[in-house]
């Protein structure tokens, strides 16, 4: 029985989550009876500090009133309670994932466990991705650089717990043939009335051009700057008359092709900064260049259109030659302007989230444990096929954009699709569902491009096993003689679709709402725009019916082969 406790408790230690065990005293306290190395390590606490405590003493008033409430509830119901919560231990804030177990005791004591996984470095990732992500929607929604940093400014620094910082852009004085530093946004949270006026005055373009400082540092070498001593750095070159004081500072240079673009500074956080805390803000540098760029592209486009717009004023009065070539400039910044906001939209902004997780999973392996290896390598793996998914996706929207002349020839669907069926019954099976393939055998031939019909059923089938966790996904043919269509369905007993959703289901990039324990299952949004694209070149249709939680129908109608061939659009 020892060799089996000694066994338990290795496994009890070894956990990746934090495990503590409170007993419920008669005057309502809980104190903590057990707690394994995990919670130690995490939280940073001695074992003094917790074991004997109550929850009370280790967590304060104000947390203890609300987790006693909770496990009351768990004690009265005898049910376990799962939620997420965020705790402060020193100057570190951690996220967990919590579950509320009663332990019944024979002897009529009141015990709970409390079992956390620690997920802080999921939401602050996730919270640094949803920043990144809403800056770019307001790039490309045409906000100006200010508001925009402004916004991307706020995140940062209530995500890092932050007292003040700013993002400033690099820029060249060439009289003096020296670097400066202009604001896009800096928070004045602790400003003196004159630097808040000189500020306003500036109108959020405040300018810093001594480089023999704090901050100046990053931007003359290119490289990360903590600081934890600011007053003893001999970088401190001091700041201008009512600067709040620094305690603690982060300079994170963000770079594009060796040259310096701008900075992100930050100050004041409880216990300072770490070299880790630059790495997980190297995805926003990132972000920041393309904006960056993106904003410097729009420049020289209004800068060229102006330059346009007074070429016409003076050449309307030329020969029929020259307009033709003012009309060949114009379709150039079109054209332009349509690739750079394609790039934007959908490089930067669904090419970044996959790539971020890459690199912090990268971090993590590189610097992490031992024995997390295997699951940072599964992670990583996952979102190179995300990424390949996308990139696959991407290349068969620009084929189909750019119209090219193609070529109808009759084909049999029902071909088409039992070749799809069969290389994805083994998928289908291995989740668990039972799939079934029912083809007409007097199913007449179709004209169009069997590749791409294969494309489509191939999306449709995918997309049905990946959203149905059980039951059957049932793929069917068969003629409508009347009306001279064939017509292809694909049925499943998945998590169905939001009827809000299904106006906007063939958008792209639009992914709807996910229902069910199964309701963050990855994906790009393209799948059904291709289908939508493929169906109306092939003059046919395409509808969905849907409940939730009771599985999707789409349900597909195409002409049947006729004398006279269809003509592609």
């Amino acid at each position: 029985m020892t060799n089996q406790n000694s066994l338990f408790e290795t496994i009890y230690d070894v956990l990746d989550e934090e495990v503590w065990i409170m007993e419920r005293r008669p005057d309502g306290e809980f104190v903590v009876s057990h707690s394994n190395l995990t919670s130690f390590r995490n939280t940073g606490l001695q074992t003094h500090e917790v074991i004997g405590q109550t929850i009370r003493r280790v967590l304060g008033d104000s947390k203890a009133d609300q987790l006693y409430a909770v496990y009351e509830k768990c004690l009265q119901t005898g049910e376990v309670m799962v939620y997420q919560e965020s705790l402060d231990f020193g100057p570190n804030r951690h996220w967990y994932l919590t579950k509320i177990v009663p332990l019944p005791d024979k002897d009529g004591r009141q015990r709970v466990a409390d079992v956390s996984l620690d997920i802080t470095h999921r939401m602050e990732s996730d919270a640094l991705l949803h920043a990144i992500s809403q800056a770019q929607l307001q790039f490309i929604k045409g906000a100006s650089p200010n508001d925009l940093f402004a916004g991307l400014l706020k995140d940062m620094i209530e995500l890092t717990r932050s007292e003040y910082g700013f993002i400033a852009e690099v820029l060249m004085d060439e009289a003096e043939n020296r670097p400066y530093m202009r604001m896009f946004a800096i928070n004045d949270r602790a400003w003196s009335p004159e630097m808040h006026a000189l500020y306003n005055q500036a109108a959020g373009g405040m300018k810093f051009a001594n480089m023999s400082t704090l901050f100046g540092a990053p931007i003359v070498s290119g490289q990360v700057i903590i600081a934890n001593d600011p007053i003893h750095d001999p970088r401190h070159g001091g700041f201008p008359r009512g600067h709040p004081n620094i305690r603690a500072f982060l300079g994170v240079p963000f770079v594009h092709n060796g040259m310096v673009l701008g900075l992100i500074g930050l100050a004041n956080r409880p216990g300072g900064y770490s070299a880790a805390w630059a790495d997980f803000l190297q995805p926003l540098g990132t972000a920041c260049v393309h904006l960056i760029l993106g904003y410097h592209t729009q420049e020289q486009r209004h800068i060229a259109e102006s330059k346009l717009r007074l070429l016409n004023d003076d050449l309307e009065h030329r020969v029929a030659n020259r307009t033709i070539e003012l009309e060949v400039a114009n379709t150039q910044l079109r054209e332009h302007d349509r690739e750079k906001s394609k790039f934007v939209a959908v490089v930067a902004h669904e090419l970044r989230q996959p790539i971020a997780v890459l690199k912090m999973e990268l971090y993590l392996l590189q610097h992490g444990r031992a024995a997390d290896q295997p699951k940072h390598m599964d992670k990583m793996a996952r979102q190179m096929e995300i990424l390949n998914e996308l990139v696959e996706n991407i290349l068969d929207l620009s084929r189909l954009d750019l119209s090219q002349p193609i070529t109808f020839s009759a084909f049999n669907l029902n071909e088409v699709v039992s070749n799809v069926a069969e290389a994805y019954r083994n998928l289908a099976h291995d989740a668990g569902l039972d799939f079934q393939v029912d083809l007409a055998s007097d199913l007449p031939m179709m004209f169009g491009v069997a590749n791409q019909m294969a494309q489509v059923v191939t999306n449709l089938v995918v997309n049905a096993v990946r959203y149905t966790p059980n039951g059957f996904v049932r793929i069917q043919t068969r003629p409508l003689l009347d009306d001279e269509r064939i017509q292809f369905s694909v049925a499943d007993t998945g998590m169905g679709i939001d009827p809000a959703d299904l106006p906007r289901l063939y958008e792209r990039f639009f992914r709807g709402k996910q229902h069910g324990p199964n309701a963050h299952i990855p994906g790009n949004g393209l799948g059904l725009a291709i289908v939508k694209e493929i169906v109306d070149l092939h003059q046919g249709t395409i509808e969905a019916q849907s409940t939730v939680g009771g599985g999707t129908t789409f349900t597909l109608t195409f002409p049947i082969l006729r004398e006279e061939p269809i003509n592609p659009v």
